[in-house]
């Protein structure tokens, strides 16, 4: 298998699929099946990982996107590790469980999260850009940790009532925050 510009769609429309790629990368990924997708070991995505339904399981595996995330229906479990990507995140649709994890945006450049009014558990901008919040209101039940800028952008950023703040960076908070 040698990823290359294409694009691997998992379409089972009931029960249970399990994915272990064996540390090979994919490029693109797209959930689009009314089934379950489970990971069974870590997975690298060089390009976009797409949630368009049924129901994507990380279960405990590291997920690792060069892209972006877009999550449009279904539901999507993050890892109850790291979930990390590069790109933005976008939810448009859908329900995200964080299930104890945490996402980091690693990118060497400005990110969006679209956030579709998600709770993350962990939220971590790590990248060299300014993260921003977009399109809606999100929540955060465990740590905000900033290392250069989260900008709110309006919106309404929740840090709930165990949340904390970490890092050394700038959280910018405006008219809707």
């Amino acid at each position: 298998f040698v990823p290359g510009t294409g694009t691997v769609t998992f379409v089972l429309g009931a029960g249970t699929q399990t994915v272990d790629c064996g540390g090979l990368p994919f490029n693109h990924v797209e959930h689009s099946g009314a089934g379950t997708l489970q990971l069974t070991a870590d997975i690298s995505v060089g390009g976009n990982l797409t949630q368009s339904g049924g129901t994507f399981d990380a279960d405990a595996q590291l997920v690792a996107v060069t892209g972006n995330v877009g999550i449009s229906s279904g539901t999507f479990t993050a890892s109850s590790a790291t979930t990390s990507l590069q790109g933005n995140w976008s939810m448009t649709g859908g329900v995200f469980a964080h299930n104890g994890g945490t996402v980091t945006f690693n990118g060497a450049a400005g990110q969006t999260l679209g956030g579709g009014g998600a709770t993350f558990n962990n939220l971590n901008n790590a990248g060299a850009g300014t993260v921003a919040l977009t399109v809606s209101d999100t929540s955060v039940a465990g740590t905000l940790t900033v290392a250069t800028t989260f900008d709110v952008v309006g919106r309404t950023l929740t840090m709930q009532s165990t949340a904390d703040f970490a890092g050394a960076g700038a959280l910018l908070v405006g008219a809707g925050g």
